[in-house]
């Protein structure tokens, strides 16, 4: 290791995970949601926080916590936001509905979010993931949908260019 890299290792000691602090700062997070979910079993951020936490470590233990979370506050915009975007990252059936049911308890950019993630990623549908991110944007501006609306923008420009179409045929389709 004469480059001074060394083998990075995430939570599960894994390699090429996290940086040393970033996996310290999570391992903290899990213990301190722990013993939050341990002293108040009933009290549902506690199980979305710990989910979240451990989303990259162990997704499906993060399912069942933001799935308990749910069971105690089916209102929880942010364990369903939280729960569409684990089932948008791995590609786990379900996140559509998860995102109807955000949708119905509030008003969030993070749906309109999670729906122009999903399209991008089960369909390579640019045209609906940038409108999905529009609308994320009518409701807040938020940051990452500024961002998912760039790049997918972006994604459909490198498309449409190596398929040799120009930009008359942009509508075409």
């Amino acid at each position: 290791s004469g480059s001074g890299g060394g083998d990075r290792r995430d939570a599960l000691g894994r390699a090429d995970g996290p940086s040393d602090t970033v996996a310290g700062a999570l391992r903290a997070s899990v213990a301190g949601f722990l013993a939050s979910a341990g002293a108040e079993p009933l009290f549902a951020p506690a199980w979305c926080g710990l989910g979240c936490a451990l989303a990259d470590a162990s997704p499906v233990l993060a399912q069942h916590c933001l799935c308990r979370s749910l069971q105690l506050d089916r209102a929880s915009h942010l364990s369903w936001a939280n729960l569409s975007m684990l089932y948008v990252e791995h590609g786990a059936e379900g996140a559509e509905e998860a995102l109807d049911a955000l949708t119905q308890v509030a008003d969030s950019p993070l749906c309109w979010i999670g729906r122009g993630l999903l399209m991008e990623s089960k369909a390579a549908d640019f045209d609906s993931a940038a409108d999905a991110y529009r609308s994320a944007l009518q409701v807040s501006q938020h940051p990452e949908a500024l961002l998912g609306l760039s790049l997918t923008c972006r994604k459909k420009t490198l498309a449409r260019d190596d398929t040799g179409a120009d930009g008359a045929d942009e509508h075409a389709y």
